[in-house]
C-alpha cells in the first residue's frame, strides 16, 4: 500500500502536474520532493511537496516526465499500519525509505491523525513560518 489521499478539508480534487523526475520507478502513491530539479523520493523527516499518480514497472531516465498532485496541508492521507506500530494520534513519524509507507520512528513530518492494526491516516505538517 502506499499513501493514498483519504480526505480533503473541502473534497476538492486536486489538479494533475506533470514534472521531471530523477532515475527513480515511479508508484501510485509515492511520496515525493524535489532534488536538483527532479522529483525524488521522500523518506525519513523530508517532508513530500508531491504525490505520484503514476505507475512504472522499471527505473526512469532523469529527466523523464512523471503525473504528480500537489501535498497540502488539509489532504489526509491512508497508508498501511507498520507491524509493531505504536504510535498515537498526534505522533509525527517518518516516511518509509521507499517513500510508500511511514515508519514506527517519530520526528517526521506525518502526523497520525488515526491508527489502527491494518491502516493509519496522516496529514503532513508544513513548516511554521514564523520559526
Amino acid at each position: 500500500m502506499a499513501f493514498l489521499r483519504h480526505q480533503t478539508v473541502d473534497g476538492s480534487i486536486p489538479g494533475i502536474l506533470y514534472m521531471s523526475c530523477g532515475a527513480i520507478t515511479p508508484k501510485v502513491g509515492m511520496a515525493l520532493k524535489v532534488t536538483s530539479g527532479n522529483l525524488a523520493i521522500a523518506s525519513g523527516a523530508d517532508l513530500p511537496q508531491y504525490m505520484c499518480v503514476t505507475e512504472r514497472g522499471e527505473a526512469l531516465t532523469a529527466g523523464d516526465t512523471i503525473g504528480v498532485v500537489r501535498v497540502v496541508p488539509d489532504t489526509i492521507y491512508e497508508v498501511a499500519t507498520p507491524s509493531s506500530f505504536s504510535q498515537v494520534v498526534g505522533a509525527k513519524v517518518q516516511i518509509g525509505s521507499d517513500g510508500l509507507s511511514i515508519t514506527n520512528t517519530t520526528g517526521g513530518t506525518a502526523e497520525v491523525a488515526y491508527t489502527d492494526d491494518k491502516i493509519t491516516r496522516v496529514r503532513f505538517v508544513q513548516p511554521d513560518p514564523t520559526e
